[in-house]
């Protein structure tokens, strides 16, 4: 057989009770099965994943209320760009505890090996599927994801660097997410909503998804629902845009993949260079994102290349390396110093405070390119996001802002006379809610900027 998604769009008062029974019965008329154990609804938007003999398709698409009908997508890949490859050196692991117990910080990924030398920082472990099994390249490359938002990239035979927080690490890929199960799209997203519902992480980093650039005509299953969990500001999500930057360009096939294009979440490319030159890696998905966020990435983060590896911890009992390189690993080494802000500065910073303040102080290149590297790279040092240069002050405003309503953020001068020209720049972030139906108008709520000097 052959199982497709499907997506249909319910009238603005239907129920979805019954618009998954019209789906059914006509999805039977023409010859399909709808698998009930796998849906998933976003406003007014219902995607189930039907089976049955490809010859019913165009009859199947005559649904009066259908908005897609394609091959279920392929999940893409947990495996890094190119094999990891275990050095023969070594490093030294940190001796101190994490430098605060306070942040709730998640990885959704491929599970961790039976052998590893991080227990120590990984506070709790879960298995999404307890009847599955581990699979070898996915476990190694959970453990380089939840390496790299714990020790960054890794200098070979040096000490690896204090992380700022612990960890609990999600298993939502497994033995049952093999290329031979149709449905392996559908049930990883059941993992990842369960996760994001569960409320209880203010941080968390997704490097998988499905193998789909994205299309401005409609909003993936996987995007509707992230951001749609995500729009109440209370998580900051770290999400990869995927390795097919080199693929063509004219069909749009390098563009940033499901679900990076999720408003409510920061969306990281990959650098090529941990130094002050660098650009785009070439493997690093680019633009433009979904309206109104076009300029995706937000941002770029070291990833890796092969004349500078990404140094994460290998599998095993001692602590060696491995090297690899993906927008898989700079998610989570932006997610790091997002939670290195929150880590320093306490609970009063709110997430949306913290993605505003990475965003402000992003590192621009040679590449101004907004659909390359998003507002720019974010800085390995933590401080450069906190703290102040000589001759500038850093003011963070928060708070909510009502719909239909405004706020006034006076900005503070300081007592003494001011002599020659003063250059402010100011950040704005928020959360929105969002229309999965409407893919040219999505988000609910906008915002009008205007600054009266006098």
């Amino acid at each position: 057989g052959h199982v497709v998604e499907v997506c249909v769009q319910g009238p603005p008062d239907g129920d979805v009770g019954h618009l998954r029974l019209w789906v059914a019965d006509f999805a039977h008329e023409c010859g399909f099965e709808v698998n009930g154990a796998f849906e998933f609804v976003a406003g007014r938007l219902l995607f189930v994943a039907v089976e049955g003999d490809g010859a019913g398709l165009a009859r199947l698409a005559q649904f009066t209320l259908m908005r897609i009908v394609r091959p279920m997508p392929r999940l893409r890949t947990a495996r890094p760009m190119s094999r990891s490859m275990p050095l023969a050196v070594s490093f030294i692991m940190p001796s101190a505890e994490p430098l605060s117990k306070e942040p709730k910080v998640a990885v959704l990924d491929g599970g961790l090996p039976a052998e590893h030398v991080i227990n120590g920082y990984v506070r709790r472990y879960f298995l999404s599927d307890e009847d599955a099994s581990d699979v070898p390249d996915y476990t190694e490359h959970g453990l380089g994801v939840t390496s790299a938002f714990l020790f960054g990239p890794i200098e070979p035979g040096e000490a690896a660097v204090r992380p700022y927080s612990s960890v609990d690490h999600h298993r939502v890929l497994d033995n049952k997410s093999g290329e031979e199960d149709p449905y392996e799209l559908y049930r990883t997203l059941a993992h990842v909503e369960i996760v994001l519902l569960s409320r209880q992480y203010q941080f968390i980093n997704l490097s998988l998804g499905p193998d789909l650039p994205i299309e401005d005509h409609d909003v993936h299953a996987w995007t509707a629902v992230i951001d749609s969990i995500l729009s109440d500001g209370e998580t900051l999500m770290t999400v990869a845009v995927g390795n097919n930057g080199a693929r063509d360009s004219l069909t749009g096939l390098n563009r940033i993949q499901v679900p990076s294009d999720s408003v409510n979440a920061l969306s990281v490319g990959a650098a090529d260079h941990t130094g002050a030159i660098w650009k785009r890696a070439s493997y690093s998905a680019i633009g433009p994102g979904r309206s109104p966020g076009r300029r995706k990435p937000d941002v770029v983060a070291f990833g890796g290349t092969p004349k500078e590896y990404f140094h994460v911890v290998a599998s095993g009992g001692r602590p060696t390396l491995a090297a690899v390189l993906g927008t898989s690993f700079a998610a989570p080494l932006a997610l790091r110093s997002a939670v290195g802000i929150r880590a320093i500065l306490g609970d009063p910073v709110h997430p949306l405070t913290i993605k505003a303040l990475l965003v402000h102080g992003c590192v621009a290149c040679d590449q101004p390119d907004a659909h390359q590297v998003g507002w720019g790279r974010v800085p390995d040092d933590v401080n450069r996001l906190i703290t102040c240069e000589e001759g500038e002050a850093r003011i963070i405003y928060q708070g909510t802002l009502s719909p239909g309503k405004f706020l006034r953020t006076p900005v503070p001068l300081p007592t003494l006379e001011l002599t020659g020209k003063v250059r402010i720049r100011a950040t704005f972030c928020y959360a929105s809610p969002v229309e999965p139906q409407d893919a040219g108008a999505y988000t609910k709520a906008g915002l009008s900027i205007t600054f009266r000097p006098h």
